[in-house]
């Protein structure tokens, strides 16, 4: 869902994700569809986010912070 709703999101709009615990379990990791290839962990698409945000001036994402099994990260708004 994250990766299918991402892109759609309004500038300066939040995403929450809660959950993230369960992408690692066995049962979820055999899930996938159009946007999201067999084996996605969503925690890991998280990281790259995060890496973005660090590193890269074209990130589209103006804050990411999680707590437990949870993470919300709001869309860069446009200039």
């Amino acid at each position: 869902t994250f990766l299918k709703l991402w892109p759609l999101l309004r500038p300066g709009g939040l995403y929450f994700l809660e959950d993230l615990h369960v992408g690692r379990h066995p049962k979820y990791s055999a899930t996938y569809g159009p946007l999201c290839s067999k084996g996605t962990i969503v925690s890991e698409e998280l990281k790259k986010k995060l890496d973005g945000l660090l590193y890269s001036r074209d990130s589209d994402v103006k804050f990411l912070t999680c707590q437990l099994q949870a993470c919300v990260l709001q869309k860069v708004e446009d200039a």
